[in-house]
């Protein structure tokens, strides 16, 4: 294997990796409804019969998610796992309130850095919220299962965290494209930030101005698409040609409102099935806009590409 690959899957032919993803999912389905909220999402489905795109289409999508979850039993009975497997309870916005289990590398978060260049030793400033929030333990987890020393910062104070950034010297960065501004702004003069030069953003919109202004300091960046109930939905490699699906996870680009797949390229909502034993997702709607991109990133990952997030709904 190659040391520009996190390992062998995301170079597997297109067709064997589909293939597989299907072959997995009646299985998925059917520990989905042991659980109380998925069997009165999926209702009569037989999990037997879902074998293909088309057969997944007939599926419901998933919408209307903090509505469905109730609080009785917690997550709505959406969560499969055994008992003493969840470490944290998270939220976001609305309230919506999120599980964290107990293994490694859960989100699936570890592929996503390794793909923005950061590798085991490197010391990395995790900018994301650790209050409350599914996003600063998300990274946290995928970097130390990379092999990585993690800075815990959050994003509260941006001079203090540029005086951490001088005294600890991290290579990478993780954060809001926003706050790795910020960041830079207030190092002005002291050359705080100079030791990053890798960076894996997400929340907030990284544009051609900001990507040019990073490149400028030195800063290699790539931007990933985050979903708390998935993790990592896919991320940018150094081709900087779309972002590629995460492994382990189906993707749809559906039409809002019926559920219906469009046609490669055109634009839709994104979709996402994810095979997580402990929680399942089927035919969950982000909300977000998106579509395919034809053929393989040059990078040489085989996995579908997405041209990152168009909007919401």
């Amino acid at each position: 294997m190659r040391k520009d690959f996190y390992d062998s899957l995301e170079v597997d032919d297109p067709e064997l990796r589909e293939g597989a993803l299907f072959g997995r999912l009646p299985n998925l389905i059917a520990l989905a409804l042991s659980g109380a909220g998925w069997a009165r999402q999926l209702g009569s489905v037989d999990p037997n019969m879902v074998t293909s795109r088309e057969a997944l289409a007939n599926i419901p999508v998933l919408r209307d998610w903090p509505a469905l979850r109730g609080d009785d039993p917690l997550f709505g009975g959406l969560v499969i796992s055994q008992r003493g497997r969840t470490r944290r309870l998270l939220m976001t916005p609305g309230p919506v309130f999120h599980p964290d289990m107990d293994a490694k590398d859960w989100w699936g978060a570890a592929r996503a850095l390794f793909a923005a260049g950061m590798r085991p030793g490197d010391v990395v400033l995790n900018c994301f919220s650790y209050h409350l929030s599914p996003f600063g333990f998300l990274m946290d987890s995928g970097a130390q299962a990379l092999g990585c020393t993690v800075i815990a910062a959050g994003a509260d104070d941006a001079i203090a965290i540029a005086e951490v950034i001088r005294t600890l010297a991290p290579r990478a960065f993780v954060g809001s494209p926003e706050f790795l501004k910020r960041l830079i702004d207030v190092s002005v003069g002291r050359n705080a930030t100079a030791t990053i030069r890798r960076a894996l953003v997400a929340g907030d919109p990284l544009t051609t101005e900001l990507r040019r202004e990073f490149a400028s300091s030195g800063i290699a960046v790539q931007e990933c698409l985050i979903h708390p109930d998935v993790g990592i939905i896919a991320y940018e490699s150094d081709a900087l040609d779309g972002m590629i699906v995460n492994e382990g996870l189906i993707v749809e680009i559906v039409e809002p409102g019926s559920g219906e797949p469009v046609a490669d390229g055109e634009v839709g909502e994104l979709v996402v099935t994810a095979f997580n034993p402990d929680y399942p997702m089927i035919r969950l709607a982000t909300g977000q806009l998106s579509a395919i991109l034809r053929g393989r990133s040059p990078c040489g990952r085989t996995n579908m590409r997405i041209r990152g997030l168009l909007g919401p709904v």
